[in-house]
């Protein structure tokens, strides 16, 4: 009978060797085709009119006026969308932090936009006045929505929008984390017609906490 000799340490090394350098390759490799997929948070939702159930960060449904704010946010652009149950314009208006009295809209960045014919028309407005606003570009500021889009269904619209973070225009608010926003609709496709329904609401837009 032949004596048996049990594996040493070195020839042990020389038989994991390869299968570990072969395990490492394989890591290395899935580790660089994950970076180089675009992430949720890295690319956006699209602003396509359209908004998908697993679409946006958070959402948010009005209690007392019936409009749903969905926001996403990346490292440097801001995305909403918004549907109401309205025919007409769709409006968010962004305060600069929280006034502790806002006066009527006054100071608000308002975005506001209507569908017509299957396309979105819409604007980047500021409130000069305590129940009025105007384009920023007709203050001297800068038309600051990088993407528009909108549907309607029977009885609804909806809106998406994008802009950056910070848009360097005075008449837009930077994003606050925490920040009075102002919501409303109407029933006419016209930015001079008054409201149907307005709320307004404390936003958290990094945690997606509502306070009414």
């Amino acid at each position: 009978m032949g004596i048996q000799r049990g594996i040493n340490s070195k020839e042990l090394a020389a038989i994991w060797r390869p299968i570990l350098v072969l395990a490492g390759l394989v890591l290395l490799f899935l580790t660089v085709l994950n970076s180089a997929m675009p992430s949720a948070a890295s690319g956006g939702p699209a602003v396509d009119g359209v908004i998908g159930p697993e679409e946006y960060q958070f959402h948010y449904a009005d209690p007392d006026i019936g409009m749903e704010v969905y926001w996403a946010i990346t490292d440097h652009d801001f995305y909403i969308g918004l549907r109401a149950p309205a025919k007409g314009w769709l409006a968010l208006g962004l305060y600069p932090g929280i006034p502790p009295e806002a006066e009527g809209m006054k100071g608000a960045d308002i975005y506001i936009a209507y569908v017509s014919g299957g396309r979105a028309f819409g604007g980047d407005h500021f409130a000069d006045s305590l129940f009025g606003h105007q384009p920023d570009t007709a203050l001297g500021g800068t038309a600051d929505i990088a993407e528009l889009a909108g549907s309607e269904e029977a009885g609804s619209t909806t809106i998406e929008f994008k802009r950056a973070l910070n848009t360097l225009d005075k008449f837009d608010a930077d994003l606050p984390v925490r920040g009075l926003v102002y919501l409303a609709y109407a029933e006419a496709d016209d930015f001079a017609r008054i409201h149907t329904a307005r709320t307004e609401a404390i936003f958290n837009f990094a945690t997606g906490r509502v306070e009414k």
